[in-house]
């Protein structure tokens, strides 16, 4: 087989592993996702639930990016923009590529420190953010959820 049509192939072979491993409909919704489960904990506990805000979600997806190229952490600056009088950081880092929201709503749920913030009735906007990679070696999904109070 000659390089170039071995090259071809072997891209489409990696182009359809990252296809079944996660589907274009399981990205777009994963936010959405993620805010439900949030939401849900929060209306059980009498509170308005939080609105989605792009500002919120490009400023988490930028900080869980910069997680998989330095280091996981909270950001030392939430900049979210201007028009929030407050913001607050959530972080979570899940072993593999799968975008799965159960767990990582669950271990902020039972943490007592995250779980104040979501339940924090100031905050009435959400943003959600991923990004994949490997961190310490490890395939990796460092999430961040960014809360905002206008």
């Amino acid at each position: 087989m000659p390089p170039r049509t071995r090259i071809a192939v072997h891209m489409a072979s990696w182009c359809a592993v990252l296809a079944a491993v996660c589907p274009a409909s399981a990205k777009a919704g994963t936010g959405a996702q993620m805010i439900q489960r949030l939401n849900h904990e929060r209306t059980r506990a009498g509170l308005e639930p939080l609105r989605a805000d792009r500002k919120l979600s490009r400023a988490a997806a930028r900080q869980s990016r910069r997680q998989i190229r330095t280091s996981f952490g909270h950001a030392a600056h939430l900049g979210a923009g201007r028009g929030f009088r407050r913001v607050a950081e959530l972080i979570a880092r899940q072993s593999g590529w799968r975008l799965d929201t159960a767990p990582v709503a669950l271990g902020w749920k039972n943490s007592p420190t995250h779980h104040s913030l979501l339940q924090t009735s100031s905050y009435r906007l959400i943003g959600v953010g991923w990004a994949r990679g490997r961190l310490d070696g490890a395939l990796t999904t460092v999430w961040t959820v960014r809360l905002g109070a206008r």
